[in-house]
């Protein structure tokens, strides 16, 4: 017999049980399994469902499944509903087979017992129905199917809705509001922190214009961050954000562009008296003008540096067809004053360590002897 505990409605439920011969207790094959031998009641009733729609044999016939000897079976679809409200969530039902004909003798049995559950909503979840919180019943939802909630703790302590609203009023008051600024741009009273960061953002973007601060009312035991703000920016006296397009203005002027005006000022063999003292006690205008510091001499040197300027070897690789002038002296170079290793087919060129570096094919006809381009070593 199969106690299947609880089923969600509307399941199918599988029955199987077997057959034994009565003399020597092996499975036997029964007979006359029919859906009108299975009989369904419910809780303690002794009405039969009314209807056999929704019982099935399984395996066609319900005898032998699976062609498996003494196997037998069949299903109940608990959502049909042919007999009108028979199959209802929170009752009990039990399955009887009678009668069916097993070695020789008729044979009535109990197959099996369910509880039906309601429905699921989702597969494989059990469909739950609140009726109460602690013994409780719940507040009637807001919204359907969503469980309304009263919250008496926040991280762990006793708060409530309108305690939390009244701090973050608090909040925001502290720290200058955050509403947008006025129609005209101008900060208010009442969005100070907001009106600074908009402005100072504008000015580092480089957005004309200057910020102004209003004027700050007398300070109090509980001062606004946005108060802070404007504190530090007045009491340093140092870069004021008022200050800022003026003294870049300033910067270029004394520069006065003078990445154009070197150029003439070498040529007349001196710098730009404008230009200052470059590093004290060293390179100076006047010294310059002089002739203590000679332009040619200073052209001279910086020849002597590009000539006694070491060059690497290069390293491994094919040759460039378009190589830099370096890389050109260099594979001459290396040429010249590195072995060089000739075999009938190959001329290989090494580096100071003797690695080969690049090599050239060699071929020979008789008539024409040939090097092929180089390549790229060992």
């Amino acid at each position: 017999m199969h106690c299947w505990g609880n089923v969600p409605l509307n399941s199918v439920i599988p029955f199987f049980f077997d057959a034994f011969d009565g003399g020597t207790g092996a499975s036997i094959t029964l007979t006359g399994l029919a859906v009108t031998d299975i009989e369904i009641y419910k809780g303690t009733s002794m009405t039969q469902r009314s209807s056999d729609a929704g019982v099935v044999l399984l395996d066609t016939d319900g005898i032998d499944v699976d062609t498996i000897t003494g196997i037998h079976g069949f299903s109940i679809d608990t959502s049909n509903d042919t007999d009108a409200g028979f199959y209802a969530a929170g009752s009990f039902y039990t399955v009887v087979v009678a009668s069916v004909t097993i070695d020789a003798q008729t044979v009535n049995f109990v197959a099996g017992t369910f509880y039906l559950t309601p429905a699921t909503a989702i597969a494989g979840h059990q469909k739950v129905d609140v009726g109460g919180w602690l013994g409780t019943a719940p507040a009637t939802p807001t919204v359907a199917g969503v469980p309304e909630v009263d919250l008496t703790h926040v991280a762990g302590s006793t708060t409530s809705v309108s305690t939390l609203a009244s701090s973050i009023a608090t909040l925001l008051a502290d720290i200058g509001g955050v509403a947008t600024a006025a129609a005209d741009g101008d900060p208010t009273a009442t969005d100070l922190l907001f009106a600074y960061i908009k402005q100072l953002i504008n000015i580092l973007v480089g957005t004309a214009g200057v910020v102004t601060f209003p004027a700050a009312a007398a300070p109090a035991n509980a001062v606004s961050l946005a108060e802070i703000i404007r504190a530090i920016y007045d009491d340093t006296n140092e870069l004021q954000v008022d200050d800022y397009p003026t003294t870049i203005a300033a910067v270029q002027a004394d520069t006065d562009n003078i990445q154009t005006r070197i150029p003439a000022a070498l040529v007349g063999g001196r710098m730009d008296s404008d230009v200052g003292a470059m590093q004290a006690g060293t390179v100076t205008a006047a010294a310059v003008a002089t002739g203590a510091i000679d332009a040619d001499a200073l052209a001279a040197d910086a020849v002597d540096e590009i000539w006694d300027e070491a060059i690497a070897e290069l390293a491994q690789a094919t040759p460039s067809a378009t190589p830099a002038m370096r890389a050109a002296i260099s594979a001459l170079y290396m040429a010249l004053r590195n072995a060089i290793t000739v075999t009938s087919t190959t001329k290989s060129f090494t580096n100071d360590a003797g690695t080969v570096i690049w090599k050239k094919g060699l071929s020979d006809d008789g008539t024409t002897y040939t090097e092929a381009e180089g390549v790229s070593g060992p």
